[in-house]
């Protein structure tokens, strides 16, 4: 997002999408507009803001207005697709897998997009629910012994990583303690489990042309 409030990626695709159209390279463009294709070629992948003139000349070498060329809509459903992609590897839920962004290249396959962005949904899904869920007490030991108020000490049969019902019901652990909640809620789907994931996915897409960034 740009200090104007514009979303360089989408106004990126949808000037690619109008100079494609118009059967225009970089070059090409570039030409008409006064700019080198190189410059260009920045402001398409998101990297670079135009200034209005720029956009003006834009707009009138493909025939079209500068409203729509800012227009928040993607132009074409594999343009929606990619900036979703970005906007979910620039999230703080992928950052902490500690992997590399993919950067999408054009021999990749809208399918192999589509089945990275359902890890993302999925996880998104699962850090939400970890935010709505109530805490509650895990045990991380079950040999512990519990003091129970009122009564002789006593062996937690639960098992590792299970609620812990004495826990529950009031009652002091020597050593157990409770989970944190973000850990407890994702103990179905961990951190590494979630990158081996995506790491496949990501590899299963390097043969079809994709890119690391």
């Amino acid at each position: 997002m740009s200090g104007s409030g514009i979303h360089l990626t989408t106004l990126g695709h949808r000037i690619r999408h109008h100079r494609v159209a118009k059967g225009l390279t970089l070059d090409d463009l570039g030409a008409k507009v006064g700019v080198a294709g190189s410059q260009l070629s920045l402001i398409e992948n998101g990297k670079r803001e135009p200034k209005l003139s720029l956009l003006q000349a834009i707009a009138h070498a493909t025939g079209t207005e500068v409203a729509d060329l800012i227009s928040d809509e993607p132009p074409n459903r594999r343009a929606a697709l990619e900036i979703e992609l970005e906007k979910a590897q620039a999230s703080p839920v992928f950052r902490q897998l500690g992997i590399d962004p993919v950067r999408v290249s054009k021999g990749m396959p809208d399918e192999t997009i589509e089945s990275i962005l359902g890890l993302h949904r999925e996880l998104q899904r699962r850090e939400r629910e970890a935010i709505a869920t109530p805490a509650r007490p895990f045990c991380s030991d079950a040999s512990a012994t519990i003091r129970q108020p009122g009564s002789a000490s006593s062996r937690c049969s639960t098992s590792p990583r299970t609620s812990c019902s004495v826990m529950m019901s009031g009652a002091a652990c020597s050593t157990h303690s409770p989970m944190p909640l973000r850990a407890a809620a994702r103990i179905p789907l961990t951190l590494t489990e979630a990158t081996r994931m995506v790491r496949e996915v990501m590899d299963s897409s390097l043969g079809r042309g994709s890119d690391i960034a």
